[in-house]
């Protein structure tokens, strides 16, 4: 990038309103460009994150089934302490299962804030079907079009 290029250079034209065209493309490349990077690293920092917490949430996992395996051979648990800890376990089982259903079902595990609003208009037509022919019916008419249109998801 040229010195007529420069970041600060390019600020500046835009504040004032006197870039061109070319300028302001140029710097809105030199953004998303910077932007991408920032964003790619900083998932690269997460994912190595995600790493460490599941590496040890299976520690403490594997902790607390000793520990309450060894609690249970010791009897050292009350009623209220084993009926705590049943409850528990089955709770995470339902939200496991929930989970499991809601993508068998064709639900989101995610909110619609990250969609675009044509994705969200095409979840919602999805969702408003009544029964599985509906969606079957659709599904064979996007099929039909897209044959139609040479329309690849390739």
């Amino acid at each position: 990038m040229s010195d007529n290029y420069s970041t600060d250079v390019l600020a500046r034209k835009i504040a004032e309103g006197t870039a061109n065209r070319e300028e302001r493309g140029i710097t809105l490349k030199t953004i998303n460009t910077q932007l991408a990077i920032e964003m790619v690293t900083g998932l690269e920092d997460v994912r190595d994150y995600v790493d460490g917490l599941k590496d040890l949430r299976s520690k403490f996992t594997q902790k607390f089934v000793e520990k309450a395996n060894e609690a249970l051979e010791l009897d050292e648990l009350d009623l209220d302490d084993v009926f705590k800890y049943m409850n528990s376990i089955a709770d995470n089982e339902v939200k496991v299962v929930e989970a499991y259903r809601k993508l068998l079902q064709g639900g989101q595990l995610f909110s619609e804030d990250s969609m675009s609003e044509q994705d969200r208009i095409i979840v919602r037509l999805l969702q408003s079907f009544k029964d599985s022919n509906q969606k079957k019916e659709f599904y064979e008419m996007v099929a039909k079009y897209m044959a139609l249109k040479n329309i690849s998801l390739d």
